[in-house]
This record gives C-alpha cells, structure tokens and sequence, in this order.
C-alpha cells in the first residue's frame, strides 16, 4: 500500500481510494488502509457533481452500520446533485456471482438493499472493481460498469478500463472512452 501510494503521491494528480479485500487482507486491515491513504470511505463535491465513496471490500462485514448510516446522508444530495458511486464490489450482475455478497446470504441481502437505495435517489451510476473483468450494464435499475485488472497471466483477466469525464454546462454529461492497458 505504501508503494502504491508513492506512485500516486508522485503522478501529481489528485485521487481518492477506497480499499479492495486484497487490501483488507494485509496487516492491520482497514486500519492500515486508513493509516495509509487516510479515510476508507468518503464523499466529495465538484460544482453540481457528487462523488461517493464506499468500502465494501470486506465480503464478510460488506457495509458497516456507521457507513450505512453516513451513507443515507449523503445520498440525501443526489436528488438535485448529479451523482456517481465508486465501491470495490459491484452490488449486481447479470451474469457473475462475484459481487457484493458472493459469500454472505447476510450481505448479499445487505446489496440488493443498497441497490435499491441507489436508484431511489437518482444516483446515475455506480464504478467497481473486483471481477476484474470490464462490463457495462444496467441491472435490477442500477447503471454499473466494472473495470478490468492487470496480471502477467493475460487469459485469465481483462486489462481494459474506464476513462470518464464528468462535463458541466448547461447539461451534465458524462464521457467514457474505453483504455487498454498493455
């Protein structure tokens, strides 16, 4: 995690993060994430967009009740905010069980609730990880879209990924150009 937050620290460019179960998995867990990057979960605002943060790494806790909690407030903005959701886990898939929940009836009922949650207040579209496979879908009314992963061994995984640029003006436009990462 160190290293990984050198390179960023040195890119220059402003980020955000929020940990992986691979992430959770090190010594200390969240809270050597924390230690680290600073919060696990957290929102930011740039003029009428709204970007949201959640931890969902662990697959055992998925989302705890002090996020869930600060979650329903956040989501409070996005009826009049143009709203985007990042998570490590997507909450649902068409097709693959490697979600939200994959190995908890407990928090696999804890996403159907989130997602939900997110479509009741107008969030328009959620980023995750994880499967390490890239797909755009809209499922149970959610829009989704899931990114690819990086490994030597190339069968196995998709390094493809997701450029977006969020555009205000008199309309919020949202602009996706697809990356190959060789």
């Amino acid at each position: 995690l160190e290293a990984v937050k050198s390179i960023l620290d040195a890119s220059g460019f402003s980020y955000f993060v929020v940990p992986g179960n691979h992430d959770l998995w090190s010594k200390g867990g969240v809270n050597n994430f924390k230690a680290i990057f600073g919060p696990d979960f957290q929102s930011f605002q740039k003029g009428e967009v709204k970007f949201i943060l959640i931890n969902n790494g662990d697959g055992a806790i998925g989302v705890d009740e002090k996020q869930e909690i600060w979650l329903k407030q956040e989501l409070v903005d996005c009826l009049k905010l143009y709203c985007l959701v990042f998570s490590h886990m997507p909450l649902n898939h068409p097709y693959l069980t490697h979600v939200m929940g994959e190995d908890s009836l407990a928090v696999a009922s804890q996403a159907a609730a989130l997602v939900k949650k997110l479509t009741s207040y107008q969030v328009k579209k959620l980023f995750a990880g994880h499967v390490h496979y890239f797909s755009s879908y809209e499922f149970d009314g959610l829009k989704t879209h899931t990114d690819g992963a990086i490994f030597s061994d190339k069968e196995t995984v998709s390094p493809r990924f997701l450029e977006i640029t969020v555009s205000a003006g008199p309309q919020i436009t949202l602009q996706e150009k697809e990356v190959w990462v060789e």
